[in-house]
């Protein structure tokens, strides 16, 4: 078994930061209009059946190879693979996960720092009564700027 590493000072802080992970962004941002576009009710009941039959048994298993194997998610996957006489090769679905969770960081990242972009209109109450013409043009102003998106994007990370 590896060292102790750095653990989460409550179990509510894991339990939220487990959530976060799991429900993501753009369950947030995209859902009513997923749920309007799909059906309405429909839509929700298979949603939510999906998250209960698939969302919340994957992000059990992920703790349960997390804290049964002791190390990162590739060392995890390899050691209990190992341990079951499996190949080693089964830690390339540990990196597979560190993969996919820093294409998702540097996607929603963007969006964060649009987000921050938008905070100063938002807090002037520049919001008040725009068209939808007039938010599309206040998005491609943003879009248009490399430099103002470098600066959010710092804003973001420091």
């Amino acid at each position: 078994m590896a060292e102790p590493g750095v653990k989460f000072a409550t179990r509510m802080g894991f339990i939220l930061a487990a959530m976060g992970s799991a429900v993501g962004l753009g369950n947030i941002w995209r859902f009513t209009f997923m749920a309007g576009e799909n059906g309405g009710g429909a839509f929700i009941l298979l949603y939510f059946l999906f998250i209960v039959f698939l969302g919340i048994p994957c992000v059990i298993a992920m703790i349960c190879i997390g804290r049964r194997g002791g190390h990162s998610p590739a060392g995890s996957t390899k050691a209990l693979a190992v341990a079951e006489g499996r190949s080693e090769n089964w830690k390339l679905l540990g990196w597979l996960a560190i993969g996919v969770a820093f294409l998702a960081l540097t996607f929603f990242s963007v969006i964060a720092g649009w987000v921050l972009a938008y905070l100063p209109y938002s807090l002037s109450g520049g919001f008040v009564g725009i068209t939808a013409e007039e938010s599309v043009q206040l998005f491609d102003d943003i879009q248009a700027s490399p430099l103002g998106m470098t600066f959010w994007q710092a804003c973001l990370w420091y």
